[in-house]
């Protein structure tokens, strides 16, 4: 893990997908650390199995899987931005720092949040797609500013 709980690591807390140490140290991690939460990880429990049963039921195959591909893209992205935000940050000043590190770890948590309470809701799911698509834009933002600012 690095210093910070990346999109990954805490999406795939939720449905404890993580190895219990790394799932331990990520939770532990999001729950302190004020760049990173706290994520409200007491919401972040995983679907009961009667929501997942009937979210499978009720939602055709091909629909599911197109949206667990484009969350996954989206995770994808996401890991790689924080990565390149996190090499570039270091050239902003302090307050631009600050904005943009409150700012993207607020969509980490909402993102967070929403994915976990749109499980069964295809509806929802799309809105989630759309949150990704905004945090991947402000991390796009936050890139270029820091760019900027070596200019």
């Amino acid at each position: 893990m690095s210093d910070h709980v990346t999109f990954e690591e805490l999406d795939a807390l939720c449905p404890r997908e993580l190895p219990p140490e790394l799932g331990s140290q990520v939770e532990d991690h999001a729950r302190r650390c004020p760049s990173c939460g706290p994520p409200r990880l007491a919401g972040l429990a995983a679907p009961d199995a009667a929501l997942q049963d009937e979210f499978a039921e009720a939602t055709p195959a091909p629909a599911v899987n197109a949206l667990d591909k484009a969350e996954g893209d989206y995770r994808s992205a996401l890991t790689v931005l924080e990565a390149e935000y996190g090499r570039s940050r270091e050239k902003l000043d302090a307050r631009t720092k600050e904005r943009w590190d409150r700012a993207i770890s607020r969509a980490r948590v909402q993102l967070a949040d929403a994915s976990v309470a749109a499980a069964p809701d295809v509806n929802a799911r799309m809105r989630v797609l759309d949150g990704y698509a905004a945090v991947v834009r402000s991390l796009g933002r936050a890139i270029e500013e820091s760019e900027e600012a070596t200019r």
